[in-house]
């Protein structure tokens, strides 16, 4: 484990300086509230089970997605290393604050542990210099998670749409008195929308995702939480502007989905031949960051990963939108290869195919740890008449300033300016919640795409799906 530069000292003060925020599948989230300088602006996120994957996942970000996606999209992470004092104290702390559902599903573990120290992306660090030296200033943040917007094979819809389905079927069964209900929630919000740099789709995308948000949107004000619906106007007039000036990085998250979208069935049959063959000795690899290292170079080719990534998955750019139910060519390509390992396998291939196999699987693991990938976005509008020194630290903290937009008249109001003209907008996208996926989750996934077929064959049938 590479050494973590700073420890947080265990002792009952320490622990009550921070304040639970949320949580999600792995980690817990908590923000510093406390006056110590070194703390101030950033947020722990403390793994919920013994992370033997930590290394792992850490060497995934610094070796793998930022050469890959450029690192003005990821924030800056610092490891430490937590002791087993200071996790069970932090686990007690947090617990009236976690509710019932969330505690049966994992805890802090009481152990030294590593975990991450990262900025506060409601409030960034560069805002809050903003408050403390007494310039104005409108903060709008919103978490996005835009799914996967790579097609799925045997002409299904998007995985999202499919799940999304799924989840209202499934409520439809449990409440059969409900059913306006259980249309109503079946959003109409599509990721190839969001994914197509259109202004006229992406605009449409965002208008249904403020009408049905699910989990998929929040927002927030000032860092305070705010409704969808209450914040329609930023949300409309700011987005689609931003996310059609960053199309390309949307295309960047789309092409590393193409390693995985559409594959479950692949997947799992690779998974069983390498059962078949080698037993569970195959999946030690996966625990190797050198296994994806070369899972990458082996597919992209030689030299600069961000070059070779480009090249490779140039033809994927080209298609404007994911068609539904057309592969794109990585997609193809991939689950033929894949497809191509599985035969080898089974006709008794030796070790060059097993080592391909593993690094195929590792790939897949890679494209759906993007299919679940969050955005935090950050709005920061000035008065226009702000002096170099403001403008060059927000663009050092990676904010990037956007002109041709809507400034609504709350904005106008807050900053105390004459009119929308005298107001300058910045924007700032990192990529969050990027935790490599364990190979032990393909078997998990099994169910959910089998449901997804099902619903899918509904459909087809005239079912009311």
């Amino acid at each position: 484990m590479p050494a973590c530069p700073e420890g947080i000292e265990a002792n009952t003060s320490n622990v009550a300086d921070w304040s639970y925020v949320a949580e999600g599948g792995l980690h817990i989230v908590c923000k510093y509230l406390g006056k110590d300088a070194k703390y101030s602006g950033r947020v722990l996120r403390i793994p919920k089970q013994e992370n033997s994957l930590w290394l792992l996942k850490q060497l995934f970000l610094d070796n793998v997605v930022l050469p890959m996606l450029e690192s003005r999209h990821m924030p800056d992470n610092k490891n430490v290393w937590l002791t087993a004092e200071f996790s069970q104290g932090m686990d007690a702390h947090v617990e009236p604050s976690r509710s019932a559902e969330r505690i049966k599903k994992g805890r802090i573990q009481t152990l030294d542990q590593p975990a991450y120290l990262m900025e506060d992306l409601l409030v960034p660090c560069s805002v809050q210099d903003l408050a403390t030296k007494k310039v104005p200033f409108f903060l709008f943040s919103l978490e996005i998670k835009p799914k996967g917007a790579a097609p799925m094979a045997r002409g299904l819809p998007s995985r999202f749409v499919l799940q999304a389905m799924l989840k209202a079927e499934k409520k439809k069964a449990k409440e059969k008195d409900h059913d306006d209900q259980h249309a109503a929630e079946i959003t109409g919000y599509r990721p190839t929308d969001l994914f197509s740099g259109e202004m006229s789709r992406v605009s449409h995308a965002v208008d249904m995702l403020i009408e049905t948000p699910s989990n998929n949107l929040r927002t927030y004000v000032g860092g305070e939480v705010k409704t969808p619906k209450e914040t329609e106007a930023l949300l409309k007039n700011w987005v689609p502007q931003m996310i059609q000036a960053e199309s390309g990085f949307f295309k960047d998250i789309r092409a590393i989905q193409c390693l995985a979208a559409g594959q479950q069935e692949t997947a799992e049959a690779l998974e069983a031949a390498l059962q078949t063959t080698v037993g569970e000795k195959w999946t030690e690899a996966t625990l190797l960051p050198e296994t994806y290292e070369k899972a990458l170079s082996n597919w992209m080719g030689p030299g600069n990963l961000r070059e070779a990534f480009l090249t490779r998955t140039a033809a994927d750019r080209k298609v404007p939108e994911a068609p539904e139910g057309e592969l794109l060519p990585t997609q193809t390509e991939h689950q033929k290869e894949g497809g191509r390992l599985v035969e080898a396998l089974k006709a008794g291939k030796g070790d060059a195919e097993q080592a391909a196999a593993v690094e195929w699987l590792c790939r897949y693991l890679m494209g759906r740890t993007f299919l679940d990938l969050s955005l935090m976005i950050n709005f920061v509008a000035l008065k226009g008449d702000q002096d170099k020194e403001t403008v060059d630290a927000l663009q050092a903290a990676k904010f990037f300033e956007v002109s041709g937009t809507t400034i609504p008249p709350e904005v106008v109001s807050s900053l105390g300016v004459e009119g929308p003209s005298s107001v300058r907008l910045f924007y700032r996208i990192s990529a969050v919640d990027v935790d490599l996926k364990p190979v032990g989750k393909i078997a998990d996934w099994a169910d959910t795409y089998r449901d997804c077929v099902e619903i899918a064959k509904k459909l087809a049938d005239g079912g009311d799906a």
